[in-house]
């Protein structure tokens, strides 16, 4: 026989459940039954004194039953989850009980991921200690109850993704709490109502993708913890106000694919936290400068001249320079798509440009990747302004042009491609650069001595056909941390001035003609990578190596290496790869026992022992 529990609240709120228990579930099974205790039973909390039935949470658990009108009953219920029992399936069904609205105490209520329908009770108005709403992603129908603007202590309404129609209530300004407004998705006409500004909680205004109309209220200015709006996917019509531009903590605005006009406010702009804003499919004519430097302009195609372009070339002689290079360069290039680097385009707009600095000037060219062929055009040693130039996985053909030398300001310099001929020494008047990456050309020579000199350098790759020796001038930079001179013809010994390079961590001179020793002063580093395979070095490993216990990838295989493998070596606990393979280690060499644990280690076929003391 069942045993109902102690206390008649909870003995009654016991029953309740079981008499609701089918209803709910569906085909799933709920473990409440006599045999098991109350506070066992799947999604129950009881809490309290007296002890109640205070949180009923059945998220994700594949119910198809329906939401009980009997729920109305837990009087002392703080929190009821439904939510996404509709994820794997079609979840639950039916109306939203009004009998919902008796439960005064609730403070959490989720029905959201499931199937119900009908409208949604105004009954809900009653629960006034409600802070958290979400009936989203349902099929939730008819209008939103103006009741809903009684729940004063509400912080979260999320009624997005239902067949919600009418206006959008403006008793929804009475939610002085509100922080998440999230309507998107919906079929709601009307305008948007100014009352919404008296949010001044809310960092969260959705309702894109319904069908609302009128202009975008200005008092929308006065929302002065809004983080996101997004109005998108509408009818709006009229200009965007410049009021927004008061809205300081703004991160992103979506204004595309509705009837907005021009003129654009460029208060918008200069917002100092803005990262995203959507204009694309709007009947604008042309975009104010200041929306140049917003990180993410999304404009779905548009061809918008600036606003203020006609007078560019008077305020900011320099960027109207850098524009005329550009166009002037333009044709240089052939590309699988298309530069759309015109006269009808904002040059922040175009592909590959990014404006900086005040005044503005073209700080970075981005064109990796758009299977560009051609020559590197020289006139691209005219934009002085440039930090950044990347050209790399294209297929340019030729020289690296020496007028590069002139880009005092460059930073990073990367032209990974098909060019040919040897490295400019000009490239050495970089002083500011602090990666150079010319792998994967076809480039010859010498390496030259005095890139040394770039004492900004943190980063060098070099890379395919060059010849000759390592400069022990390298071992002279201050910063450089990377230096990737594999696969090239080098010969001649590994500059042991190399170990004298203070930030070095990564090291690779695989794939040359190298000789010689594997220099011990490298023991005095603290590598992270070390790869000199492929080589013909001819030395033991330097039992100094054994102090480099930052080390996580040693490659020394194929190579002539002889002797023993250090046993100093057992202190590199940090190694993840090692291949010591084709080499040609005494008959007496052994592993240290640390290499046991290491994820990959090749040994080129060769049978070396682990080390037994």
């Amino acid at each position: 026989m069942y045993r109902l529990p102690a206390g008649p609240d909870l003995a009654q709120d016991a029953s309740t459940l079981l008499l609701l228990r089918d209803t709910l579930s569906g085909i799933v099974r709920l473990n409440w039954g006599a045999d098991v205790p109350i506070r066992e039973w799947d999604g129950v909390t009881a809490s309290g004194d007296p002890l109640r039935v205070t949180e009923l949470s059945l998220p994700d658990r594949r119910l198809t039953g329906a939401v009980p009108a009997e729920l109305g009953n837990l009087s002392a219920l703080r929190s009821l989850d439904l939510s996404d029992n509709g994820l794997r399936g079609s979840g639950i069904k039916g109306p939203i009980p009004p009998e919902l609205g008796s439960l005064w105490r609730l403070e959490h209520l989720d029905l959201s991921h499931n199937d119900l329908s009908g409208a949604i009770p105004p009954e809900l108005g009653d629960l006034l200690h409600l802070e958290h709403l979400d009936l989203s992603h349902n099929n939730l129908s008819g209008a939103i109850p103006p009741e809903l603007g009684n729940l004063w202590r509400l912080e979260t309404l999320r009624l997005a993704i239902n067949e919600l129609t009418g206006e959008i209530p403006p008793e929804l300004g009475d939610l002085g709490e509100l922080q998440d407004l999230y309507l998107v998705h919906n079929r709601l006409t009307g305008e948007i109502p100014a009352e919404l500004a008296k949010l001044t909680r809310l960092t969260g205004l959705s309702v894109r993708s319904n069908m609302l109309t009128g202009e975008i209220p200005p008092e929308l200015g006065e929302m002065t913890s809004l983080e996101y709006l997004r109005l998108s996917h509408n009818q709006l019509t009229g200009a965007v106000p410049p009021e927004l531009g008061k809205l300081k903590n703004l991160v992103q605005v979506w204004l595309s694919n509705n009837q907005l006009t021009d003129p654009l406010p460029p208060e918008l702009g200069d917002l100092p936290k803005l990262e995203g804003l959507s204009l694309g499919s709007n009947p604008f004519s042309c975009l104010p400068a200041s929306y140049l430097d917003i990180p993410y302009l999304q404009l779905e195609g548009m061809r918008l001249r600036a606003c203020d372009e006609e007078n560019v070339g008077e305020t900011n002689p320099g960027l109207k320079r850098d524009r005329a290079t550009l166009l002037s360069i333009r044709d240089s290039f052939s590309a699988e798509a298309e530069l759309n680097w015109s006269e009808e385009v904002p040059l922040g707009a175009w592909d590959g440009v990014t404006l900086g600095g005040s005044p503005q000037r073209v700080t970075q060219l981005q064109l990796a990747n758009l299977n560009l062929t051609g020559p590197v055009p020289p006139a691209v040693g005219e934009l002085d302004g440039l930090t950044e130039l990347s050209l790399f996985s294209n297929v340019l053909t030729g020289a690296v042009p020496p007028e590069l030398g002139n880009l005092a300001n460059l930073e990073v310099l990367n032209l990974g491609g098909k060019l040919t001929g040897e490295v400019p020494t000009e490239l050495a008047d970089l002083t500011n650069l602090r990666r150079l990456d010319l792998s994967g050309d076809e480039l010859t020579g010498e390496i030259p001595a005095e890139l040394a000199g770039l004492e900004n350098l943190e980063s060098l790759s070099l890379c395919c056909d060059f010849t000759g020796g390592i400069p022990v001038e390298l071992g002279s930079m201050p910063n450089l941390g990377v230096l990737t001179l594999g696969r090239n013809q080098l010969t001649g010994d590994i500059p042991t001035a190399l170990g004298g390079l203070p930030r070095l961590w990564f090291l690779n001179l695989s794939d040359n003609r190298l000789t010689g020793e594997i220099p011990a002063e490298l023991g005095d580093r603290d590598l992270v990578l070390l790869d000199l395979s492929n080589n013909e070095i001819t030395s033991a490993i330097p039992a100094e190596l054994g102090n480099v216990t930052t080390l996580k990838y040693l490659k020394l295989g194929g190579n002539r290496l002889t002797g023993d493998i250090p046993l100093t070596l057992e202190n590199l606990t940090n190694l993840v790869e090692v291949d010591i393979g084709s080499n040609l280690f005494s008959a007496s060499a052994c592993l240290p026992g640390s290499f046991r644990n290491i994820q990959r280690l090749e040994l080129g076929g060769r049978d070396i022992p682990f080390c037994t003391s």
